[in-house]
C-alpha cells in the first residue's frame, strides 16, 4: 500500500538548501520514491498553516520503504544538510 513522506518547513534561506536539493533525488530514486508535492504554492480555504508554510510531499510504494529510505545510509548521509538549514516537521502517512 502506497505511502506518504509529508515535510512542513521553515527554510530562511534557500540558498543554503541547495546542496540538499542537488543530492536528495538519487536517494528517492534509489527506494522508488517520487515528489508529489516540492514547495509549490498552498491556498489554504479552512483553517491555517500551523508554524511551517512550506510542503514537500513524497510518495513511496509502501511504508517499509519509505522507512527504508529515511533510515538508509545514503539518506542519513545528506539528512543533516536539510535539518542544518531548515525546521519543521516530518511524517510518514500510510496511503489508501
Amino acid at each position: 500500500m502506497t505511502a506518504y513522506v509529508v515535510w512542513e518547513a521553515t527554510i530562511p534561506d534557500m540558498s543554503r538548501m541547495q546542496a540538499y536539493a542537488e543530492k536528495v533525488g538519487a536517494t528517492l530514486d534509489a527506494f522508488g520514491g517520487r515528489y508529489l508535492v516540492r514547495l509549490g504554492e498552498t491556498d489554504v480555504r479552512e483553517g491555517t498553516l500551523g508554524a511551517h508554510s512550506s510542503r514537500v510531499m513524497l510518495e513511496f510504494p509502501d511504508m517499509d520503504t519509505a522507512r527504508a529510505w529515511y533510515t538508509s545510509d545514503m539518506y542519513q548521509e545528506i539528512i543533516a544538510l536539510r535539518t542544518d538549514n531548515a525546521s519543521g516537521n516530518l511524517y510518514f502517512m500510510q496511503g489508501v
